[in-house]
């Protein structure tokens, strides 16, 4: 009985589901991510700094319980201790940052250039939410005004 009261994730659904921070519809699941709460509710992600950003926002370690992430080369999800993570590339990402996840040993997980969960949450607060790379950052809102 304990475990069906266990929460749990589910896949993404393409087209149905929305970000809960930018509110986009879910296009392509290769981006995405999900938040499982300790109350069973689950936040879905279009992007790898959607999630960082809720994350960064909701500093109550308590209420969540799992957070997955999307393997680019799968289209799944995998749980956020499993993953690798990018940013840059030639791969156009739904908010523009560039941050991929894959699973640690795979792909393009190997590079030298792999970032840690905590190296991505610490560009996605240091950096305006939604930026355009580099040099041009005007008019972006800052991440305060994205957060749930």
């Amino acid at each position: 009985f304990a475990f069906a009261c266990k929460p749990t994730a589910r896949p993404l659904a393409v087209d149905v589901d929305s970000c809960e921070v930018c509110r986009m519809v879910i296009s392509d699941a290769r981006f995405g991510g999900e938040v499982v709460l300790s109350t069973g509710r689950v936040h879905t992600f279009d992007s790898i700094e959607c999630l960082a950003n809720y994350v960064n926002a909701n500093t109550d370690s308590t209420a969540i319980r799992e957070i997955l992430v999307s393997d680019m080369e799968r289209a799944e999800l995998i749980p956020l201790a499993d993953a690798s993570f990018i940013k840059g590339g030639q791969t156009a990402t739904p908010m523009g940052m560039g941050f991929v996840a894959y699973a640690k040993g795979t792909g393009s997980a190997n590079a030298a250039d792999t970032l840690s969960w905590r190296q991505v949450l610490q560009m996605v607060r240091d950096a305006p939410f939604g930026a355009p790379p580099a040099s041009d950052s005007a008019g972006t809102a800052p991440l305060a005004s994205h957060a749930p």
